[in-house]
């Protein structure tokens, strides 16, 4: 098999297969992406001090994208649940 061969098999063949792929990539991000969230809340809430705001203003920034990224996976997850539930997949 061709690494061509390989690259048509990997595609998706429905909509429901489409889904499921999807369904399975947002699930491995997600779970990075929360501990990463988690990480960065710690440190915030332990960072004191002057000398520290700079660094503390930097991960409010990463927090805040961070967050961003949780919300579009959400609205991604849920398109995908209603893809899904309109192809009789759930």
């Amino acid at each position: 098999m061709t690494d061509t061969d390989q690259e048509t098999n990997d595609i998706p063949q429905s909509i429901e297969e489409l889904v499921l792929l999807q369904r399975k990539f947002l699930h491995d991000v997600a779970s990075p992406l929360m501990i990463a969230m988690g990480m960065t809340d710690s440190a915030i809430s332990q960072l004191t001090g002057e000398d520290q705001e700079k660094l503390k203003m930097r991960l409010e920034k990463a927090k805040v994208a961070l967050q961003r990224i949780a919300l579009m996976i959400k609205e991604n997850r849920s398109t995908l649940h209603t893809m899904g539930d309109v192809h009789g997949k759930k």
